[in-house]
C-alpha cells in the first residue's frame, strides 16, 4: 500500500502495482518492483555476494570518513557516498583459491583535487597513543592554513573502524588515542585532508601495526630503491676513515665507503644510495 501526503499530483512512498515510491538524496523516484528473482546460488554469484559483503562491512564501519572523502565524487556524478566507495573500491576485495583477500593498501576513503599533507611515518606507544607528523607546503593553490587532516583507523579482527579528531594543516602533527580494546590486534591507517574552503585530498594509506607492543614506529608502505647488480661486485672490507681525522659529520654512524670495480663510489649511512648511470 502507498501513502500519498500531498494530494493526487504529490509525491507517494510505497508500492503501487509495478513500482515503488521512494525518497533518494532529497528527492521523490520511482522504482519499478521486482517480484520475482532467479537466485542459482552458483559458485560466481556467492564469490560476488562474498565481496560486496566484506566491502559494505568496511564501509559501514568507514561511513563518517566516507562522507567527507568522497562527497565531492559523489555530487559530481549524482551518487552516493556509498555508491562511490564500492565503485572505486572493487578490485581491493577478491577471491583467491576460493578465500576472500582484502588489499587494504588499495582502499580508499578520500578522492579530490586538493592537495594534501605528506604524511611521516606513525608512531605507536603502548598505552594507545597515536603520534602522526606531516610536512605541508603552504605555497601550494587553494590550501589553507586551517585544512583538516583526518585519520581512519580499521580494525579488521573486531570489524571496526574509527575517525580520529581532525587536525589543522599548520599543526603539522596529529595525536589520538585508540580504544583500550583494540589492543593486541592489528590495525590500517588512512589520511587524507579536507579543505577549509571545500574539496577534499586523496587519501593516502599509512601501513598497518599491532597494537599493545613497545613504543614503536610504523613503517610506511614505500617502495625501496632498487640496487644495480654491479654493487654486488663491491669489495667486502670497506674501506674506513682513519682515526686521526676528525670527523664534522652530524650523524653519528661513521661514514663508510667502498670502491667498486667500476672506479665508482657507494655512500653508506645506515642506507644505501644508487649511484648514477655511466
Amino acid at each position: 500500500m502507498a501513502k500519498i501526503d500531498q494530494g493526487i499530483l504529490g509525491p507517494f512512498s510505497g508500492k503501487v502495482g509495478t513500482v515503488v515510491g521512494v525518497r533518494w538524496k532529497g528527492q521523490w523516484c520511482m522504482r519499478s518492483y521486482v517480484a520475482r528473482i532467479c537466485d542459482r546460488r552458483s559458485p560466481l554469484q556467492l564469490e560476488q555476494r562474498s565481496r560486496f559483503t566484506a566491502m559494505i562491512r568496511f564501509a559501514q564501519q568507514a561511513v563518517h570518513a566516507i562522507r567527507l572523502g568522497f562527497k565531492q565524487k559523489a555530487d559530481e556524478h549524482n551518487v552516493t557516498e556509498g555508491n562511490w566507495f564500492t565503485h572505486r573500491n572493487t578490485g581491493a576485495f577478491r577471491m583467491s583459491g576460493g578465500s576472500l583477500v582484502v588489499d587494504y593498501e588499495r582502499i580508499a576513503v578520500a578522492e579530490g583535487r586538493l592537495a594534501g599533507v605528506a604524511f611521516r611515518q606513525p608512531e605507536f606507544g603502548a598505552d594507545g597513543t597515536l603520534r602522526v607528523p606531516f610536512e605541508d607546503d603552504r605555497n601550494l593553490p587553494r590550501t589553507s592554513r586551517q585544512d583538516s587532516v583526518y585519520l581512519f583507523a580499521y580494525l579488521p579482527a573486531l570489524g571496526q573502524g574509527l575517525l580520529l579528531p581532525p587536525a589543522v594543516r599548520q599543526s603539522e602533527c596529529l595525536t589520538a588515542s585508540l580504544p583500550a580494546t583494540w589492543q593486541g590486534e592489528e590495525v590500517h591507517l588512512y589520511g587524507f585532508t579536507v579543505g577549509r574552503k571545500g574539496g577534499v585530498s586523496n587519501s593516502c594509506y599509512l601501513g598497518h601495526a599491532t597494537l599493545g607492543l613497545p613504543t614503536r614506529r610504523l613503517e610506511l608502505n614505500l617502495p625501496l630503491p632498487t640496487i644495480p647488480t654491479r654493487c654486488s661486485t663491491a669489495p667486502t672490507n670497506p674501506v674506513l676513515p682513519t682515526p686521526e681525522t676528525p670527523s664534522t659529520s652530524i650523524v653519528s654512524t661513521p661514514k663508510r665507503t667502498a670502491q667498486s670495480t667500476e672506479g665508482q663510489q657507494l655512500s653508506l649511512f645506515g642506507f644505501m644510495e644508487t649511484p648514477p648511470p655511466g
